[in-house]
């Protein structure tokens, strides 16, 4: 329970900063892109993962920093 109460303060607290953010950058004409993975690992890039839009993708708790770093230069 406590935990669980910890981890949505944490996730409100990054909705509210994407928003100020969205906010700010948003009036600037500025693209962007928010991008939150799971618990990073420091194993090889596999080239599989999955993405989601206003959601965490089910069944997803880590990825390589490989493939993260994959998907933001793409």
């Amino acid at each position: 329970y406590v935990l669980k109460k910890a981890l949505k303060s944490i996730y409100d607290d990054v909705r509210n900063m994407e928003q100020i953010l969205s906010k700010n950058l948003g009036g600037l004409g500025v693209e962007y892109s928010f991008v939150r993975p799971p618990r990073l690992l420091d194993t090889n890039f596999t080239g599989k993962y999955r993405t989601s839009e206003g959601k965490i993708p089910p069944n997803t708790a880590q990825v390589a920093r490989a493939d993260v770093a994959d998907f933001m230069i793409d």
